[in-house]
């Protein structure tokens, strides 16, 4: 006897691809640090697609060209279709000044995205930096740190801590201030944290929503430098979005121009300070401030002047609204589910859903829900007006340093309906097995099926097989057979989704069929159908798992 077996097949009308391609998905993009009044030309992974991408006011195919300060924007569709077949994970968005190759690029900007299949949206950030090689030319003062370079951007890195035992849950920044000696007139600088891996600032992605650029009419400088820092002369980087730091990390500010005009107060350990006869001092948690291009020995004694700007947050519970958009035909549903991909420190703080749908033309109560486990209706449910679908969303909090976080440009709710034959028609929904051959090269007569199956009344299933007998050669064009249910007493019809109970399907003897005028009496490999019933849309029958032995 031997064993075909297929675990977890799904419920009705569930299939699953092994090899999934990405959705289209629009995304507007920043290009920044990059040569001036050139033109750029878009890959993916190294493939051409200039046809999918257009700058800000001009039309798809048209060449991306940088402004006087080397930056653009535009957009690019993220295609899907079967010329290009980009996969899902991760892939590599790439503009070079070669139209043909992005290899034979001089000055080029890369970015890494991550696709996701299931929720079909391209996640990353949308800020490409510059990767080229250049020979610097920068120096480094006392009492002040010279930034800028000849283009490409070759950063300045300060690290710093976040104390574990002053933040044990770490920390939220929202700004960074920086206190510019001098300044340019023509070109911007612009900041971003990253993380600090072996001792050394990544020289990978920035941490996303760090990226802040300012054009030189936004940077202050005192007006008289001599006479040392101006407290209201502070520079403000404002990040996208809070940026949750972890307790006993350390991270590094880096900082980019392309002109050698601007420079930062800085202290240096053990010297006057300006304007009074003071000494510097260390401050915790500050750390190292590194060499352009993060090459050399770090300086362990010389720090820029920068204040990180933490939030504060209120304890306690707080819950706020969403509503569903309007759709342009009427949905009909009957199952449910919530994708909310979301942020819990410790057992500080947590995120809760409840959701309100619409039967008919009145609202029902709220209900609650799990994020990714589908909720079931027991009316099916209509939405086509705005507000259709309300979510509401619980923050509960205990930590003044820390909050929860839910992404708002992935939240997205999943409805179904359900399509299922009556007992009394065709079946509407059908799990097919794959082929299963026989591994000890027997041939057999009879067939049995046993499955785990959640039955609520009025449900049912069917079951079938396909045989390919010896000398056969295709299994796809034979009838499928039903496999007669063994009628088994104990069998009880479920009361809720969770129960799951035995049932059997076979014919353990006499299995035959007939192909081109061919009867064959025993088989070496059989598919497997199983159709699914029910007298109503809101309720279905589920296998979790099956094994099918051969006799």
């Amino acid at each position: 006897m031997s064993d075909g077996s297929d675990s977890d097949p799904g419920g009705p009308n569930e299939f699953f691809d092994s090899t999934a391609i990405v959705e289209s998905v629009v995304i507007d993009f920043e290009l920044t640090n990059l040569p001036p009044k050139q033109k750029f030309y878009s890959f993916i992974n190294g493939k051409p697609i200039s046809s999918y991408t257009k700058p800000t006011g001009g039309n798809f195919g048209v060449a991306i060209e940088t402004d006087s300060f080397g930056d653009a924007t535009g957009q690019i569709v993220i295609p899907s279709d079967t010329v290009l077949n980009f996969p899902t994970g991760s892939l590599e968005l790439q503009f070079g000044d070669s139209n043909t190759n992005f290899a034979y690029s001089k000055s080029f900007a890369t970015a890494t995205f991550r696709v996701s299949d299931n929720l079909g949206v391209l996640r990353g950030e949308q800020f490409l930096s510059v990767s080229a090689d250049a020979t610097r030319t920068d120096t480094l003062s006392l009492g002040r740190s010279i930034i800028g370079s000849q283009i490409p951007v070759d950063p300045l890195f300060q690290t710093f801590y976040v104390d574990a035992a002053a933040y044990p849950f770490g920390i939220f920044v929202t700004s960074l201030d920086l206190y510019f000696y001098t300044k340019s007139n023509t070109f911007p600088v612009s900041i971003e944290l990253r993380s600090v891996q072996n001792g050394r600032p990544s020289t990978g992605s920035a941490i996303s929503g760090s990226y802040v650029r300012k054009l030189p009419n936004s940077v202050l400088v005192p007006t008289t430098p001599s006479l040392g820092i101006d407290s209201t002369k502070n520079t403000t980087f404002t990040f996208k979005h809070p940026i949750y730091l972890k307790q006993g990390q350390e991270y590094a500010i880096c900082i980019m121009t392309d002109t050698s005009e601007y420079s930062l107060f800085s202290g240096t350990f053990g010297t006057t300070k300006y304007g009074d006869t003071n000494k510097v001092t260390r401050i915790s948690g500050v750390g190292n401030l590194f060499p352009y291009n993060n090459i050399g020995t770090p300086n362990k004694n010389t720090d820029i002047c920068f204040v990180l700007n933490r939030a504060k947050f209120d304890t306690g519970s707080v819950n706020f609204e969403l509503s569903s958009k309007t759709e342009s035909i009427t949905q009909y549903f009957d199952v449910l589910k919530l994708r909310a991909p979301r942020f819990e420190i410790a057992d500080k703080n947590a995120i809760s859903f409840q959701v309100k749908t619409k039967e008919g033309a009145s609202f029902v109560n709220y209900r609650d829900l799990q994020t990714d486990y589908e909720i079931f209706f027991n009316a099916q449910k209509t939405a086509s007006a705005a507000g259709d679908i309300k979510l509401k969303t619980f923050f509960t909090n205990q930590s003044p340093d820390v909050s929860p976080v839910i992404d708002l440009e992935s939240l997205n709710t999943l409805v179904y309906k359900r399509v299922l034959g009556s007992t009394s028609s065709t079946a509407l929904s059908t799990y097919y097995s794959k082929t299963i051959t026989v591994d000890d090269q027997q041939e057999f007569t009879g067939l049995s099926l046993e499955t785990l199956i959640n039955k609520p009344a009025g449900t049912s299933i069917k079951v079938y097989c396909k045989l390919l007998g010896v000398g056969d050669s295709n299994i796809d064009l034979n009838s499928w057979i039903e496999l007669p249910r063994k009628i088994d007493p104990n069998l009880v019809e479920t009361t809720d989704k969770f129960s799951y109970v035995q049932d059997f399907y076979q014919k353990l003897s006499g299995l035959s069929y007939t192909s081109l005028g061919i009867t064959y009496t025993s088989f070496k490999a059989f598919k497997i159908k199983i159709e699914f019933f029910s007298s109503s849309t809101t309720v279905a029958p589920y296998i979790s798992k099956y094994i099918a032995r051969t006799v």
